[in-house]
This record gives C-alpha cells, sequence and structure tokens, in this order.
C-alpha cells in the first residue's frame, strides 16, 4: 500500500512539471510573437518616417523650383540646348528668361533712345567685336571670361515678343558645351552689371582698354546693323 502511494505522488509531481513545461512555452511563443508584433510596429513607424521626409524634400524641391523660375523671369542666362541660327529662328523649349505668358523680348524707351529689353526690363547690348551671324554660318562671340563678368550673355526662350518687335529677327547660337545666346539681326546680346534698375542703359557707349567703343545699347529700329566706331 505505501508503495503504490510513492507511484501515485511520482505521477502526480511528474505531471506537475510536464504541465509546467507546457506553460513555459507556451508563454516563449506568446512572447516571441508579441516581440516580432513590435518589429513590426517599428518598421510601420519607420518607413511612416522616411515617406514624411520624403514629402518634406518634396516640398523643398518645389521652392527651390519657384526660386529657378523667379530668378528665369529675371533674366537669368542658364545655358539650355537648342539650334544654331543665323537670326531667324525662334526656337522652342525652355530658356533664360520669362514666365508662362512673359515675353522674353520687348523695347523701353531709355535715355538713350528705345532699346531692346529683357522680360525685366534689362537693357541689351551688342559687341562690336562680335562677329554676326551670317547664312548659315553661326554667329561668334568675342566676350569670353572676365567679359562675361560685366556683360553676362543673354538666352530668351522661346522666343515671344511685343508687336513692336519681329520674332523673325530673333536667333541663338551655341557658344560651346550646351550654352546657348540670343541674338538680335545674328549679333549675340548682353546685359550689363552696372544696370540696376528697369530702364538703365548705363553700358551704351562703353569702351575697351584701349579707349575704343565697342559696347552699344540694341537701338529700336535696328535695320543698318551696328554703328561705326
Amino acid at each position: 500500500m505505501p508503495r503504490d502511494r510513492s507511484l501515485v505522488g511520482l505521477a502526480a509531481l511528474l505531471g506537475l512539471i510536464a504541465a509546467q513545461a507546457c506553460s513555459s512555452d507556451s508563454t516563449s511563443d506568446d512572447g516571441a510573437s508579441a516581440g516580432a508584433a513590435g518589429q513590426t510596429s517599428s518598421s510601420a513607424g519607420t518607413s511612416s518616417s522616411v515617406a514624411g521626409t520624403g514629402s518634406a524634400q518634396a516640398g523643398s524641391w518645389g521652392a527651390s523650383g519657384s526660386s529657378t523660375s523667379n530668378a528665369g523671369a529675371a533674366g537669368s542666362s542658364a545655358g539650355a540646348a537648342g539650334s544654331a541660327s543665323s537670326g531667324s529662328s525662334t526656337g522652342g523649349g525652355t530658356g533664360g528668361a520669362g514666365g508662362a505668358g512673359s515675353d522674353t523680348f520687348t523695347s523701353h524707351t531709355s535715355t538713350v533712345g528705345t532699346v531692346l529689353v529683357t522680360t525685366a526690363g534689362r537693357t541689351l547690348y551688342f559687341y562690336q567685336p562680335d562677329t554676326p551671324a551670317a547664312g548659315a554660318t553661326a554667329a561668334i562671340s568675342a566676350c569670353t571670361g572676365t567679359c562675361l563678368t560685366h556683360w553676362p550673355l543673354y538666352y530668351g526662350n522661346p522666343v515671344s515678343v511685343t508687336p513692336e518687335l519681329q520674332a523673325s529677327d530673333f536667333g541663338s547660337f551655341d557658344r560651346g558645351g550646351g550654352v546657348m545666346q540670343s541674338t538680335y539681326h545674328g549679333w549675340p546680346v548682353y546685359m550689363y552689371d552696372d544696370d540696376k534698375v528697369a530702364g538703365d542703359a548705363k553700358g551704351d557707349m562703353e569702351k575697351n582698354t584701349m579707349g575704343k567703343v565697342v559696347w552699344y545699347a540694341v537701338k529700336i529700329p535696328f535695320s543698318s546693323g551696328p554703328p561705326k566706331p
């Protein structure tokens, strides 16, 4: 009898141990599941964060685009691909000046007469040492290096003009490396860094280091070519 009771007690003890082992495995599985769920939640949070960063960057690019557009309207002369022409091409695509609904070329009555100006009212000039376009031969600019610091090139594309001008008088050429510049009657056109407000024409009759007049405001009409010094 005592032996039977010992066997029963041993069996009960073994059953209790087995039950505790099962309970431990279940708790471990539940913990692993909870951990996996936590990792999933963390990953979702990370994805959300990345998406938010992307949205912020997109917004930043939008602001940058607006700044670029405003700079273009102010007559910025960023280079763009295009085809060289003799002054009769109207061009296409986007260019260094003009916003939606703006004319890339217009005229203005200044202290030196009626002159060709950009959308922003900046007077345009031509440089006597340049070689104007002729037929299929593209224009050649003699203003390079530091010259362009004081006389930045202008590229108005697509060509859009006010009624007193003829779009066929305008063209463009590739200065090299895809940097484009507009022409008027075949002559490359430039702005002047000392012109501070719309309508200024301080660069008209500017001289070179030898005292020779080489810069002229583009006057309207401009039918007989540049004046001779």
